[in-house]
C-alpha cells in the first residue's frame, strides 16, 4: 500500500512538473506582466519564451527572450534572463518581477534612442543615443526609484541649443534618501558641462549646472549659449530645467 502511493505521488508530482514546464508564456503574460508592459507575438512557455513585439512606458521594442530562474520563487518574485532589440541596438538583463509589481533589474546592459525612453524627453525636443551601463535599477510605476551605474549620452542633439549635434556625454548616476542623482559631465563635446540631474521620489526632475562653450563650439551654439545669461568670470553659464514626469 505504501508503495503504491509512492508511485501515486511520483505521478503526480512528475504531472505537475510538465505542466509547469510546458505552462504557456501567454497565460502566464495576461497573469504576471504589470499592466505597463505591453506584449504581442507572445510564443513558447513560461521557462523560454520569445515576444515578437512590445512596449513599456512609451518605449518600443522588438524580439523579446526571456529563460525563468526558478529559484526566485523562493523569494516571492519571478527572475529572468532577458534580451530585448530597440532602434538602437540590443538591452539585456537580469528582470525580477515582485509581488508589489516593481521590477529590478540587474546588469542592465544595451543602447537605445534617447527620445524613446520617456515621452517627456522627447517632448523637449531633446535626442541621441543612450548607453547603459546598470548595476541596478527599480522600475516602480514604469519609472525608475533606484538607479546606480552609469549612462552614456551620443550624438546629443536638443533645441535648447540649436539643430547641430552636441556630442557625447556621460552621467554616474546613484541613489541616496531623496531619490536618484546623475552627475553629468561632457565626454567629447563641443560645449563643456557640469550638471547634476535629480529624479526625486515625487516624480519631480530637476537638472542645473553650468555650460561653457569650447574653442570649436559652432557659432550658432555658442550664440545659444548667450540665452541662459551673463557667463561668470570662467565663461560658464548657468542653466536649469525642471518638471514632472
Amino acid at each position: 500500500m505504501a508503495g503504491r502511493k509512492r508511485l501515486i505521488l511520483l505521478g503526480a508530482a512528475t504531472f505537475l512538473l510538465g505542466a509547469l514546464l510546458m505552462f504557456p508564456a501567454r497565460v502566464a503574460v495576461s497573469w504576471f506582466v504589470p499592466d505597463t508592459v505591453n506584449l504581442s507575438g507572445v510564443t513558447g512557455t513560461v521557462w523560454t519564451g520569445r515576444a515578437a513585439q512590445g512596449a513599456a512606458n512609451g518605449m518600443y521594442f522588438t524580439d523579446l527572450s526571456w529563460s525563468f530562474k526558478p529559484l526566485s520563487l523562493l523569494k516571492a518574485r519571478l527572475a529572468f534572463d532577458a534580451a530585448i532589440r530597440t532602434s538602437a541596438g540590443r538591452i539585456e538583463s537580469y528582470a525580477a518581477i515582485g509581488v508589489t509589481g516593481a521590477v529590478t533589474l540587474k546588469d542592465l546592459n544595451g543602447s537605445l534612442v534617447l527620445s524613446a525612453v520617456h515621452p517627456a524627453i522627447q517632448a523637449n525636443g531633446v535626442d541621441g543615443t543612450l548607453m547603459v551601463q546598470m548595476e541596478h535599477l527599480v522600475l516602480s510605476d514604469g519609472l525608475p526609484s533606484e538607479a546606480t551605474g552609469v549612462l552614456s549620452l551620443g550624438n546629443l542633439t536638443t533645441q535648447a541649443f540649436g539643430q547641430d549635434a552636441l556630442g557625447n556625454f556621460s552621467a554616474n548616476v546613484t541613489t541616496d534618501d531623496n531619490g536618484i542623482v546623475a552627475l553629468v559631465e561632457d565626454a567629447g563635446a563641443v560645449i563643456g558641462i557640469e550638471g547634476t540631474v535629480s529624479l526625486k521620489n515625487d516624480r519631480s526632475y530637476l537638472f542645473t549646472g553650468y555650460v561653457s562653450p569650447k574653442p570649436d563650439t559652432p557659432a550658432v551654439i555658442e550664440q545659444n549659449l548667450r540665452f541662459l545669461g551673463s557667463a561668470d568670470s570662467d565663461g560658464r553659464r548657468q542653466f536649469r530645467f525642471e518638471g514632472s514626469l
